[in-house]
C-alpha cells in the first residue's frame, strides 16, 4: 500500500514538474519571439540588465531539458498515430515542436498521473 501511495505522489509531482517545464518553454519561445520582431523592426537592441539575462538563461536551461525529455519520451513510447510525423515535428521543430509534443500526445496520456 505504501508503495503504491509512493507512486502516485511521484507520478503527480513528474506531472507538476513537465508542466512547469512546458511553461518555460512557452514563455522563453514567446520572448524569442518579441525578440526577433523587435529586432527586425527596430534594429540591434539595448543591453538587457544583468537580472534579465540571468533569467533568460536559466528559463533557457529548462527549455532544452524540455525538448530533451520530449525526444527521450517519444523514444521511449512513440505515438500510436502518425510517429514519423512527431518524429520530425520534435527534431527539425524543436521548442515549437516539443510544445506541439505536448499539448497533443503527453499530456493526453498522463492524464491519469494527475490524480
Amino acid at each position: 500500500m505504501r508503495t503504491d501511495r509512493e507512486a502516485k505522489s511521484r507520478a503527480k509531482r513528474e506531472w507538476k514538474f513537465v508542466h512547469f517545464l512546458a511553461a518555460c518553454t512557452a514563455v522563453e519561445v514567446a520572448l524569442l519571439l518579441i525578440v526577433q520582431t523587435l529586432v527586425a523592426f527596430m534594429g540591434s537592441p539595448i543591453q538587457a540588465p544583468v537580472a534579465i539575462r540571468v533569467v533568460i538563461l536559466v528559463v533557457a536551461f529548462f527549455l532544452m531539458w524540455f525538448w530533451v525529455r520530449s525526444s527521450a519520451d517519444f523514444v521511449r513510447n512513440r505515438p500510436e498515430q502518425h510517429a514519423a510525423a512527431w518524429g520530425w515535428g520534435l527534431y527539425l521543430g524543436a521548442f515549437l515542436g516539443a510544445l506541439a509534443y505536448f499539448v497533443w500526445i503527453w499530456r493526453p496520456r498522463n492524464q491519469g498521473d494527475a490524480t
